[in-house]
């Protein structure tokens, strides 16, 4: 018996799934149940015919030169319609086998056979394009049906005859003789339906006399509006000659065109005018030497990012509850000290919870509500913490963005923020900053914490930031017009480190892609011209060294085909009003994988870390199991507080036990730790019987050593033994560690690769 896709024909289940070249389709594709891809999965393994055909298969697809069959013929092999038959499993049964005959002897049509099903598996799989106003507008059809009034309240009467007396009819009834049948009378359209339809078409023709009353009167006053009584400069074009304002690049058109409509405070503290700007900003990037400068935001706003001191202090924070409210990932403070480049006392903001000795709750408040920017519209996805709700909430398109606003950046997007300097800003996939108030010299701040950022100038030179990494503030500021400055930022989860003990180091890099930078150095302001590239936080740039290739997350984000579908499927599932982690946990309850695997790693972003222990048990995301372990690792580095509440998580989903020991597997392995017994302890975890803790063994085994997925958690025990075997015979050579020059040109123990499982 064959299936589409998974499922057996209507009327007919079956315990088990035969292994046809329609199901082995409906495997490659990734449409079939976890049980039953599993059970398909294996069978492939157990068959070297069947693997053999695995392979051809996607083999054949990628041949771009490979023919095609004829578009118009006849017969089994010629016919387009026998493969939409086959697929949608219309084809007669007895016809089957002959066709797949045909798909197994030719690569042409085995090839087309295959194609056809992964376009189709794409295009049913891709969620219908529907707006939310009319998917609020279907939701409220059942609350608008109950207060809708009754039908028989609404019903229309038929006409009814005038009485007749009975006593007539009586006299009558044995007189008169049964009536003639009459024809049946042919359906007419009612009255007040008649009425209905000639009261709408002439509301249609009111309305198109309107609109084109109302166009004739608009081209009637911009070719002659002396005729209508209006001033004749209103139609007027521009001399060419005269001297035109240069207008706004790309998205900061969109400050420029906003500023008019918004509060006074975004034009006068954020934005200086342009006749008081230097040209090359150099020398005002350093604060005057006769004044110093307190950053606005010395005072503490209530901040969402629960921001732990440097050092310890106090006793640490309590274990969130499983029905904890929504809270951003505690954060590691960002002082905003003085940079290494500014020899001059700056105000250092106070420990959280410690009000600020010269700066009074109306001066933070009035800084918290200065607009620095706006939120340029697209397809994209941007985060913003509220206060009030103590939730994460989408921006909607054209948002203010003001001071304080903690953003995110889920994984995949890259939303776009115009501030107010004429600079605009894009966020990476999976990016977490915090813009502050403007200094007194009108520098916008961009604490990151951490994440990808691009600066670009927007055909305007002259910008000016301050950069804040960790404990470290730098001035910077845009030389020209075309410069575009890319900065990288990160917290490295160090080989077996206790991520509960400290903050991970913070290490970063700052690209400049185009035109020139100016760049606070210790010596003095520094012209940076691009291309370009120095470490962060600690580094200067220098303009004697080699340049390599520069990454290419700066010009564009490559996504693959499923991670372009996930996005589009958050995009429409993300509303603007509800909060962010209730609409991710939906969706990692969802059918389709890919949505799933995406809607775990923004849960992480967002401090909700149960979805990540139960994706390592899903079968449908073994593909970025990886990816998943690396997000949450980045978690993990970022403060203490934040791995509490994964292991608290782990704990919680697995028992305190199994909970503890998938914490310590995330840490990862030092040398040290692996002679002393880890590595050999790796080794055993791969025979665990629960999936997650192969999963995390392998990763690390994978990690450390450098080689490939040679050993694959979600395969039976059996499979298994082969490579296990193997990784018992690096164990004993003392090849589990982490590599070093020496290993450069030391083949790892084992037999040939060529046998290993693919």
């Amino acid at each position: 018996m064959r299936f589409v896709a998974g499922k057996p024909p209507p009327g007919k289940d079956f315990s088990t799934m035969r292994l046809t070249l329609r199901t082995m389709l409906a495997y490659m594709d990734d449409i079939l149940e976890p049980n039953d891809s599993a059970e398909i999965g294996q069978k492939i393994e157990e068959s070297e015919f069947a693997s053999n055909l695995y392979n051809r298969t996607r083999d054949v697809i990628r041949r771009m030169r490979l023919g095609a069959p004829q578009v118009l013929g006849r017969g089994m092999g010629q016919d387009a319609n026998t493969v939409a038959e086959y697929l949608d499993n219309t084809m007669p049964s007895e016809r089957v086998a002959e066709f797949e005959k045909v798909c197994l002897e030719s690569d042409v049509h085995l090839a087309e056979t295959a194609a056809c099903h992964q376009v189709l598996t794409l295009v049913l799989g891709q969620p219908a394009d529907v707006s939310r106003v009319s998917r609020e507008r279907m939701y409220r059809i059942p609350e608008m049906a109950e207060h809708a009034p009754s039908a028989a309240a609404i019903m229309v009467d038929q006409p009814h005859e005038p009485p007749v007396d009975a006593t007539a009819v009586a006299a009558n009834t044995t007189a008169a003789a049964p009536p003639a049948a009459k024809p049946k009378a042919k359906p007419e359209v009612p009255d007040y339906l008649r009425q209905s339809a000639r009261a709408r078409r002439r509301r249609q023709a009111i309305v198109m006399i309107l609109v084109l009353t109302l166009v004739g009167l608009g081209s009637l006053a911009f070719v002659r509006p002396d005729l209508l009584g209006l001033p004749t400069d209103v139609a007027s074009v521009a001399d060419p000659s005269a001297p035109t304002e240069e207008p706004a690049y790309g998205a900061a058109a969109a400050v420029a065109e906003n500023s008019h409509e918004s509060a006074p405070p975004l034009a006068e503290p954020i934005r200086r005018p342009a006749d008081e700007r230097p040209a090359a900003a150099v020398t005002n990037l350093l604060p005057p030497e006769s004044v110093e400068r307190a950053t606005p935001d010395a005072e503490p706003v209530e901040s969402p990012l629960a921001l732990p001191p440097s050092e310890p202090v106090g006793p640490a924070a309590e274990p969130l509850a499983t029905d904890k409210p929504e809270e951003p990932l505690a954060l590691p403070a960002a002082i905003d000290g003085p940079g290494e480049a500014s020899e001059e006392p700056v105000a250092v903001s106070p420990e959280p919870g410690h009000a600020a000795t010269d700066s009074s709750p109306i001066e933070s408040a009035a800084a918290a509500d200065v607009q620095v920017g706006v939120y340029v519209p697209d397809k994209n996805v941007l985060l913003r913490f509220d206060r009030e709700s103590n939730a994460w909430k989408r921006l909607q398109p054209r948002a203010p963005i003001f001071a304080g606003d903690h953003l995110l950046s889920l994984p995949t997007f890259r939303p776009t923020v115009t501030l107010s300097d004429g600079i605009t800003m894009q966020l990476g996939g999976g990016t977490s900053i915090t813009l502050d108030a403007p200094d007194a010299d009108g520098r916008l701040g961009l604490k990151m914490h951490y994440g990808r950022v691009l600066l670009l100038a927007a055909g305007r030179g002259g910008g000016e930031l301050r950069l804040l990494l960790d404990d470290k503030q730098q001035y910077l500021g845009f030389a020209d017009a075309n410069a575009l400055l890319a900065i990288e930022a990160h917290r490295t989860l160090e080989p077996g480190a206790d991520p509960t003990a400290a903050p991970a180091p913070l290490h970063g890099m700052a690209y400049v892609a185009s035109g020139a930078v100016i760049w606070d150095a210790p010596n003095g302001p520094l012209e940076v011209q691009g291309p370009a590239m120095w470490a962060l936080p600690a580094g200067i740039p220098d303009p004697q060294a080699q340049v390599g290739a520069l990454p290419d997350w700066i010009n564009s984000e490559e996504l693959s085909l499923t991670d372009k579908i996930a996005s589009q499927a958050l995009e429409t599932a993300l509303a603007l009003d509800r909060s962010i982690s209730l609409s991710l946990a939906e969706l990692v309850d969802g059918r389709r994988s890919e949505v799933r695997g995406l809607a775990v790693r923004g849960s992480v972003h967002v401090g909700q870390f149960e979805p990540f222990v139960a994706a390592l048990s899903d079968l449908d995301q073994r593909g970025t199991w990886d990816t998943h372990i690396e997000t949450l690792r980045e978690a993990l580095a970022l403060s203490p507080q934040v791995a509490a509440q994964v292991r608290e998580a782990l704990q919680h989903k697995r028992g305190t036990d199994d909970g503890e020991q998938l914490f310590r597997l995330l840490w990862s392995y030092s040398d040290e730790q692996l002679k002393a017994g880890s590595a050999a302890e790796l080794v055993a975890l791969l025979k665990h019987d629960q999936r997650d803790f192969r999963v995390l063994a392998s990763w690390n085994l994978n990690t450390i050593t450098g080689l490939g997925p040679e050993y694959r958690p979600e395969y039976s025990e059996a499979r298994h033994q082969r490579t296990v075997d193997r990784w018992r015979e690096r164990l004993e050579a003392g090849e589990i560690h982490w590599p070093t020059d020496e290993d450069a040109n030391v083949p790892p123990t084992g037999v040939d690769r060529s046998s290993l499982v693919p």
